[in-house]
């Protein structure tokens, strides 16, 4: 079967209903014709609509392996990886698709969703950090009167009322507040475009805490992609006026 014929039969199938039917045509294809990319992504599409996440997957990699810039692709691999709670990758590929297409509202849309779900997590962790013991619990506190040999001793060693002087108070710096560098502030400088500011703030956080070193890789990831496309941009417009 002709690749042309592949897809027309897959997409004939499809509108039947016979979804299951289309994905077999659709990998017959892909065994005959292993970078008929176009056929690999219909098939990653029809998968990933059928529950079949993982195979998705592979099929959008595969396709992403040969020509990394391909829109479609990397739309689906947003939605596959949004599909099973994997955010921060989610983000990283729709703000590599924002760069390529930056009026694709269904993109803007999906990394606001993104933002807002990675914000209401943050606020569940900073509430949980903030709120170490069970409230259910009472804690239990030392009687306030003092033991028989504390009242003695302060008796015998009591200050006069005549002796007593207020002590003065020394002159204290003022405080400086601390920088507000918390995950969401940094999700918040991405959201901005600024790359260099939010790698520093996890920088600083998975010095604390590990658990953040694999977000400040990514973080780091998506710094270096955005350098990429801007000096790729800059090639183009020298290019253009050269011409």
């Amino acid at each position: 079967m002709e690749r042309s014929d592949c897809l027309k039969t897959a997409e004939k199938l499809e509108e039947e209903g016979r979804v299951e039917d289309a994905i077999s045509v659709l990998k017959e294809c892909r065994d005959s014709y292993p970078d008929f990319l176009v056929g690999r992504l219909y098939l990653a599409k029809l998968l990933f609509k059928t529950g079949t996440s993982e195979d998705a997957l592979q099929e959008v990699d595969y396709i992403l392996s040969r020509s990394p810039n391909t829109l479609g692709a990397l739309k689906l691999k947003g939605e596959i990886l949004q599909s099973r709670g994997r955010l921060m990758e989610a983000k990283e590929i729709y703000l590599k698709v924002n760069f390529l297409d930056p009026f694709d509202e269904e993109v803007s849309r999906r990394l606001q969703e993104i933002n807002e779900e990675l914000e209401k997590a943050v606020r569940q962790e900073t509430l949980k950090e903030e709120v170490p013991f069970d409230l259910e619990q009472t804690p239990s506190f030392p009687s306030e009167e003092p033991f028989q040999e504390e009242a003695e001793i302060e008796e015998e060693f009591s200050i006069p009322e005549e002796e007593k002087k207020e002590a003065p108070v020394p002159d204290l710096p003022e405080a400086q507040e601390e920088p507000f560098e918390t995950e969401s502030m940094a999700l918040v400088l991405l959201k901005q475009g600024d790359f260099g500011e939010a790698e520093r703030i996890y920088s600083k956080l998975a010095a604390k805490e590990p658990s953040y070193r694999e977000k400040l890789k990514t973080v780091k990831i998506i710094k270096k992609l955005h350098q990429l496309l801007e000096e790729f941009n800059v090639q183009g417009k020298a290019g253009r006026v050269s011409q």
